[in-house]
């Protein structure tokens, strides 16, 4: 029988999920999956290993054959925020309904997400702080679905949720009509 992952995840829950071992309910885990694998086989979609391809930074292209490439500006931007990305494998995580799950993390059935976490969360955004206004730096969430268990049904097979965990930062600043992010600014002039 799981734990109460609300409990279990407190330090994490600003996030809405913890990928922590310790506590995990492996025995749980094995019945549930024995008990359940041919519905989890047609649930089960498996996330590439390559962390690379989870960046906005164009990775480097070969420009044989061309006259001239954009390649050689790829990496000549700077993020106003900074985020780690990263592939975890959540253990627990806060579906949109508000309500903690256990996700399925099994040997034969491993999921992933990636996710971006504001490396300074409020801090200042790069290249606007000069600009006479008031910015800070925000997390960013996105919606994934992975399988999960309800802690309150725990003989029932795990079903398809949907939780929102954190994509990346993004900067606020400040202009005369109040706080905006930058990519609605463009909106407050009409």
């Amino acid at each position: 029988m799981p734990q109460d992952p609300e409990k279990l995840c407190r330090s994490a829950a600003d996030n809405g999920f913890c990928d922590t071992q310790e506590q995990y309910p492996r025995a749980y885990m094995e019945r549930v999956v024995d008990q359940c694998s041919t519905i989890l086989e047609y649930l089960f979609s498996e996330v590439p290993d390559d962390v690379t391809q989870l960046s906005n930074t164009p990775q480097p292209t070969s420009a044989s054959g061309r006259p001239w490439s954009w390649a050689a500006y790829n990496y000549r931007h700077q993020d106003v925020c900074d985020a780690t990305t990263r592939f975890v494998e959540p253990t627990y995580a806060k579906a949109t309904d508000g309500r903690w799950y256990v996700i399925i993390q099994h040997r034969s059935l491993r999921q992933r997400a990636s996710v971006g976490l504001c490396n300074q969360l409020d801090g200042f955004c790069r290249a606007v702080s000069d600009c006479g206004t008031r910015s800070r730096c925000v997390q960013t969430f996105y919606h994934r679905t992975l399988i999960a268990a309800d802690p309150l049904l725990p003989t029932k097979c795990p079903r398809m949720k949907t939780f929102r965990l954190p994509a990346g930062c993004m900067c606020q600043v400040e202009l005369a009509k109040g706080l905006r992010t930058l990519d609605h600014a463009e909106e407050d002039k009409s």
